[in-house]
């Protein structure tokens, strides 16, 4: 590591809207679609947290968390993020170097 820029974070949220419920089928179904809206909430905070940290020329993001929380009276389903931008010395990968899928390189 060449240099620690610092704490990078995102957030987004949506609307936990209840789908289902009553027989097995629709109750699944919308558990799936609530898992689905999940899924996409967190793979948007990750891209907002890799852009952060790519604008702030960092090349990897070190104890990188994520918390779900249902905010109480809205019932908004809520993704936060964060963790240390840092920067490689160029041409040093880590071992263990993995990158989701469209995040243009940078290391989780």
């Amino acid at each position: 590591i060449s240099e620690f820029i610092g704490l990078v974070d995102g957030l987004a949220s949506m609307e936990d809207r209840d789908e289902g419920g009553g027989f097995f089928g629709k109750a699944t179904r919308a558990h799936d679609g609530k898992l689905d809206r999940l899924q996409k909430l967190m793979n948007q905070v990750r891209r907002i947290v890799a852009e952060k940290t790519a604008s702030m020329r960092g090349t990897a993001v070190l104890g990188y968390r994520e918390y779900i929380d249902l905010e109480g009276a809205s019932e908004k389903l809520c993704v936060r993020g964060f963790g240390t931008a840092v920067k490689f010395r160029s041409g040093v990968v880590p071992e263990n170097h993995t990158a989701p899928a469209g995040m243009g390189g940078t290391a989780w």
